[in-house]
């Protein structure tokens, strides 16, 4: 996959628009648009995170999965519904860099990703299927302890604000 210095990259597999042009591959927290509805999403890396979300979109609908707790299963089921071709990147946050080696500070990358999925718990626009920000392995073990104090101590709020949205 060629990238340039003056056009966004499309991804293989499923088409998604990456504003690399805007954007180096570095870690950020974006939105994917599929037409008005939406995906938050976290990457260590803006273009490999995208094209992993690409190939398991492509994946999902090929071989016709249909697993209500695959994290998914919203983007794919809205995609196959609404027939949409192709998916736009919007950056919301990339300034995660600690020190001068530029290693990402995963601590506040996860907080950063779990404000936007409160932020998003009321919308139906989002198809998103966690209210967690995912944990991936890469992450030192004390900021993923970290995070999840922090998530747990803040979960009662978040579940009222996820039974408010389900009684509606």
């Amino acid at each position: 996959m060629k990238t340039s210095p003056k056009t966004p990259t499309i991804t293989k597999k499923y088409p998604i628009e990456v504003p690399t042009q805007t954007y180096d591959s570095v870690a950020s927290i974006f939105r994917i648009n599929f037409g008005k509805h939406y995906l938050i999403w976290k990457g260590k890396y803006l273009l490999q995170a995208c094209q992993f979300v690409a190939e398991n979109i492509e994946r999902y609908i090929r071989l016709q999965k249909n697993n209500p707790e695959d994290h998914l299963h919203h983007v794919a089921a809205h995609v196959k519904k609404t027939r949409c071709l192709s998916a736009t990147v919007k950056v919301l946050e990339n300034e995660f860099t600690k020190g001068d080696a530029g290693t990402v500070d995963a601590y506040k990358l996860l907080m950063a990703e779990q404000k936007w999925l409160d932020d998003a718990i009321g919308d139906p626009l989002c198809l998103n299927n966690n209210s967690q920000a995912y944990i991936p392995n890469w992450m030192p073990e004390n900021d993923k302890n970290k995070f999840l104090a922090y998530y747990e101590s803040t979960d009662e709020k978040r579940q009222k604000k996820i039974n408010k949205r389900i009684r509606a």
